[in-house]
């Protein structure tokens, strides 16, 4: 520091930090800015580069699809869509979160809808299982059941099985035109009423006399035996899931 004739202190040219002017405080700033847009473009373009041209292509084929397919969909139902084109064998399968919420309810003990699911016969649809004391239960469908038609007193479909399964899962309640033979001599009709909730059963009793079947976990008469069973008695176990170690 210096005094001046008048006593004022003034900075020695060594001490008086630099200034700059407001030319080179934009000049500092632009060139701040162009550094950051070189190393931000640098990264996108390898970054880009670095993952498989297939997987770009897919990324482009579902932003094509969200964006010009001519229905409504969403990037959540293009990647379910996509994960079930991943199943490469009988043994592998995808499940979205809710399934497989459903599938732990299932292996619990617990489940919810109708409780059937149909298989193809050529050109027949049959039920392929039906749950222990599901609504389908307790109306008495049987496995092995053709499956005729499926309505709701407004509309009716008599198949594909694809078909029938897309109609039953977007209704709360449904007819189904059910029998044994091929050719529908004895269809019957049976109503169902989906449930948000039912305890599964896996395993049933029949003798001479009369069938058992569990409802909520007791075990009740719910119709005539097999007669031809004589002293015999006939216990079928479906599936190791739920409360089939105590039933």
């Amino acid at each position: 520091m210096e005094e001046d004739p008048k006593g004022n202190v003034q900075e020695t040219s060594e001490q008086a930090p630099k200034r700059y002017t407001k030319a080179k405080r934009i000049g500092f700033a632009a060139l701040a800015l162009f550094l950051t847009a070189i190393v931000f473009v640098a990264g996108w373009i390898g970054g880009y580069y670095i993952v498989d041209a297939r997987a770009r292509n897919l990324a482009w084929m579902l932003e094509a699809v969200e964006d010009h397919y001519y229905g409504e969909t969403s990037r959540e139902a293009l990647y379910d869509a996509a994960y079930d084109a991943l199943e490469l064998d009988k043994f592998c399968t995808h499940y979205t979160p809710e399934e497989y919420e459903q599938l732990k309810r299932e292996s619990e003990g617990y489940g919810e809808g109708y409780g059937i699911s149909l298989y193809s016969e050529g050109n027949a649809v049959r039920l392929y299982r039906v749950i222990g004391n599901s609504p389908a239960d307790r109306a008495g469908l049987s496995r092995g059941m053709y499956v005729y038609s499926v309505g709701d007193g407004e509309s009716t479909t008599s198949g594909p099985r694809d078909e029938m399964v897309s109609f039953l899962r977007e209704r709360e309640s449904a007819v189904l035109s059910c029998g044994f033979e091929a050719d529908g001599s004895d269809a019957k009709e049976y109503t169902l009423t989906r449930s948000s909730s039912y305890a599964a059963a896996y395993c049933y009793y029949m003798d001479s006399e009369a069938t058992y079947k569990f409802r909520d976990g007791k075990l009740e008469n719910v119709g005539e035996g097999l007669s031809s069973l004589g002293g015999y008695a006939y216990i079928a176990l479906i599936a190791f899931e739920g409360n089939a170690t105590d039933e």
